[in-house]
């Protein structure tokens, strides 16, 4: 749908669909505005589901993190070896008998030198830092907990924005109705099947009443 103003400043919507049998009948943003908005409300998640994914997510990212940290350590200990060995390679050259065996010897310091050129930019491109991960799961939460708020107080651009983000697909909309039921980003899914998992870890108790 496009939106347009009328001259007596009256706000609009109106489908530009040539195959559609409403093309060119106005729709109030009056009426729009309040139904995209329920349905922007409606893929809110429970507070409960938000700290679920929240403590599954921290779970994650620390097994990551512990990991992260096994192989720092790998590299660390691989990085001192090089040394040792490029020392022994330098003392050996001094003592070369020929050419072919100190070209050997070169070319082995070689390829040890740019291992541990290697090594050292992996060491010093560490992205894994609470701070990062802490702001970075900050602002998905953010957005997931209340993508409605964040369409209110937005401008154009964060409106188009919040909608992109949470309705990858076209809208449709049904004329004198509603807008039919979206595709939502893969975000929101994913908490829906949280809630299902979260529910699903409560034993029912059946029908007889539950005692204390």
């Amino acid at each position: 749908m496009t939106s347009c103003w009328s001259s007596q400043q009256y706000a609009y919507y109106f489908c530009r669909n040539h195959k559609c049998v409403f093309r060119n009948k106005n729709i109030s943003r009056d009426v729009i505005h309040p139904q995209f908005e329920a349905l922007l409300d409606s893929v809110k998640p429970a507070p409960q589901i938000l700290e679920f994914t929240k403590a599954i997510m921290r779970d994650t990212w620390d097994t990551e993190l512990a990991q992260h940290d096994n192989k720092k350590k790998e590299w660390e200990k691989e990085l001192r070896s090089i040394d040792n060995d490029i020392e022994d390679y330098a003392v050996q050259l001094k003592d070369a008998p020929n050419k072919a065996v100190r070209n050997a010897l070169y070319d082995a310091i070689s390829k040890l030198d740019n291992r541990r050129t290697e090594l050292e930019a992996k060491l010093e491109s560490n992205p894994m830092t609470q701070p990062s991960f802490d702001q970075a799961l900050g602002e998905a939460l953010h957005l997931v907990s209340n993508p409605l708020h964040l369409w209110r107080i937005g401008d154009l651009t964060r409106k188009r924005l919040v909608q992109k983000m949470v309705f990858p697909e076209r809208l449709s909309y049904v004329y004198n109705d509603n807008f039919r039921k979206p595709e939502t980003a893969l975000v929101f899914k994913a908490l829906q099947g949280f809630r299902g998992e979260k529910s699903g870890l409560v034993e029912a108790t059946g029908i007889e009443p539950a005692t204390s």
